[in-house]
């Protein structure tokens, strides 16, 4: 049996008192599972650089703090307590309301996975009869939920990216301060404003409270804490420091160890820090050293201001050429803080066009590294080269994983050998590198073939949540308005164009799945022996099918496939899109949500290709 679980975080409060535990590190030591929670919509894509209201508009959130520290604060604790084995769990998907279905799902579990959760708890079914207002989505809803069989696909993908970023060692070369304890001693910046400037730079770090730092070993300039090793700390803009941090602080730029001040150099002050930790758990971590210890004597003694930036020889702003210096930027120089970070550390990753919403996560196993990218914004595709450290562009053994559809690719490469990477909006994918190469996909050779739009000629059929088989028009209204783009269902259907489903009049509460077909004549020798599709808008799961066969899922952009099983002639092309009940069921959690369209929107392009 295993101690799981975990605290109220929201908004500050993982290091107070009333709400919270007065610090998260402490409160989940003794856990065999690092734990945290997002639920209530604290975690929306686009919504991580400013607060937002929260469900009922009476209160707002801190963007910044759910998406740049809660679950990196978690996964920190998961891989720096040795009981807890690397693991950390997450309560994930509830109370968003209706308004949440799988694509928002898909983006949430993504967003954990690369900041390191790795086991899940899905919240949530219920018992309560349908509707039950107590924290919607729920999954199954006595067979009310449109989307629930395609849940399974969404649990295969959680299970098969959990299972890959277990077991093994994360790497990351910076060690980002815990700042309760700067909080309490007075004006503080909170690590996740530094946690986002680094996030958004491709600079993954690690969230260490100073018990663990007391805890630490250096040798070779670099920092051990556990299994995971740093390359530098980063402390967040704080007026004062606990005199014990002062003391570390002394202790490892002696040893040759580079820390990083996000602002003006702090006042170190008596606090009796070490005394009210002397009981605690993660004292058995490890032991200070003779010589930490008489460097802590030589600073107690000392402990003005004056004394203290007179002993680190650092002047304010200004950065050192010595090993072992601290560094310092003003507040709000976010460059400077960038440069001294590529000064005393190679990056792990470099992407040569800036891709502020580009999140990675390295996990070193024994066979090999996995690198998992994810592109969190809502709306801009990335696209660049990358580099790696430790390889030679060219050199490097490795291959994409799509962990939905489990299938290794191969990588693309630009002209001087490195590797490219690109990333609809919302999606993501692992970059494997270890095997030789030659057990490893490669690239082929395309040939490309007819290009086919098919915008109209489509066949509708509804089934709304409550029906077990697709439906005619029923008598809608007829109308269509050219010039709007308005249509009744029938009109619309009848018109084979696509359209957003619930703008119609008469459709307006219409939630269930939409059937489309379309017929095309196709000839392989001629058009190509394969079909790449691309759907464009769909809202929102898309399962396909062609000539009776199923051929693909997608609950994410983007929205498109490759398939085989083209036949010469006449092919038939099914397609089932699922939207939310939201469209139904106007629930209180989804109020402060925006609520998209419905059905496949387009545009629908087809290019047939060889390999």
């Amino acid at each position: 049996m295993e101690y799981i679980g975990h605290v109220i975080e929201d908004c500050g409060t993982h290091a107070r008192l009333g709400l919270g535990t007065g610090h998260f590190f402490k409160a989940l030591w003794g856990q065999h599972m690092s734990g945290i929670d997002v639920v209530l919509q604290q975690i929306r894509p686009g919504y991580d650089r400013n607060e937002f209201y929260n469900i009922g508009g009476k209160g707002t959130y801190n963007g910044t703090f759910f998406h740049y520290g809660l679950a990196k604060m978690g996964a920190s604790l998961g891989h720096l307590d040795p009981k807890k084995k690397g693991r950390t769990m997450c309560e994930v998907y509830g109370a968003y309301g209706w308004s949440e279905g799988l694509k928002l799902m898909k983006w949430l579990t993504d967003h954990m996975l690369v900041r390191g959760v790795n086991w899940f708890v899905p919240h949530a079914f219920t018992g309560g009869d349908f509707p039950d207002p107590d924290c919607p989505p729920h999954f199954y809803a006595w067979g009310n939920n449109p989307q629930y069989p395609w849940f399974s696909c969404l649990s295969r993908y959680m299970n098969r990216m959990s299972h890959l970023i277990n077991g093994g060692r994360h790497s990351a070369g910076i060690a980002l301060l815990y700042t309760a304890e700067m909080e309490w001693l007075g004006a503080y910046q909170p690590f996740e404003e530094t946690g986002r400037l680094l996030a958004e730079n491709q600079l993954d770090y690690e969230v260490i409270p100073l018990g663990l730092l007391e805890t630490s070993r250096i040798s070779g300039g670099k920092m051990m804490v556990g299994k995971e090793e740093f390359e530098t700390l980063v402390i967040p803009e704080c007026a004062y420091i606990p005199e014990e941090l002062a003391e570390w602080l002394l202790d490892a730029a002696s040893e040759g160890f580079p820390v990083i001040f996000a602002g003006s150099l702090p006042t170190a002050v008596e606090s009796g820090w070490r005394e009210a930790e002397r009981f605690y758990g993660w004292k058995n971590e490890g032991a200070r050293t003779d010589k930490q210890d008489k460097m802590a004597g030589e600073c107690l003694k000392k402990g003005s201001a004056a004394e203290w930036n007179h002993l680190v020889k650092v002047e304010e702003a200004h950065m050192s050429d010595d090993s072992g210096s601290f560094y310092s930027c003003a507040c709000g120089e976010e460059s400077r803080l960038l440069a001294y970070l590529d000064a005393v550390m190679e990056r792990d990753i470099f992407c040569e066009n800036t891709s502020p919403y580009l999140r990675y996560y390295h996990y070193k196993h024994q066979n090999g590294d996995f690198i998992f990218f994810f592109n969190e914004a809502p709306f801009l595709s990335v696209e660049s080269v990358i580099t790696l450290k430790g390889y030679a562009p060219g050199t490097e053994n490795a291959c994409w994983y799509d962990a939905f559809d489990n299938r290794l690719e191969p990588v693309q490469r630009d002209n001087d050998g490195k590797i490219m990477l690109r990333l609809a909006p919302g999606e993501a994918s692992v970059l494997y590198l270890g095997e030789p190469q030659e057990h490893l996909p490669r690239c082929k050779e395309v040939r490309r073939g007819r290009v086919m739009e098919l915008d109209d000629g489509w066949r509708l059929a509804f089934r709304s949540f409550k029906e077990k088989a697709f439906a005619g028009n029923r008598g809608l209204a007829e109308a269509y308005d050219e010039k709007s783009g308005k249509a009744g269902a029938s009109a619309g259907a009848a018109s084979g164009r696509l359209y957003n489903i619930t703008a119609a009049e008469g459709m307006e509460e219409f939630a269930g799945t939409i059937r489309y077909e379309a017929d095309f004549m196709w000839d392989p020798d001629r058009d190509g022996e394969m079909l790449s599709i691309d759907f464009g808008a769909v809202y929102e799961t898309l399962e396909v099918w062609l000539n009776g066969e199923k051929k693909a899922v997608r609950i994410v952009p983007p929205y498109s496939c490759s398939i085989t099983g083209v036949v010469k002639g006449k092919n038939r092309l099914t397609v089932y899109v699922t939207n939310t009940l939201v469209h139904k069921y106007h629930d209180f959690f989804s109020v402060t949500m925006p609520v998209e369209g419905s059905g496949l929107l387009g545009p629908v392009r087809a290019e047939g290709y060889w390999e």
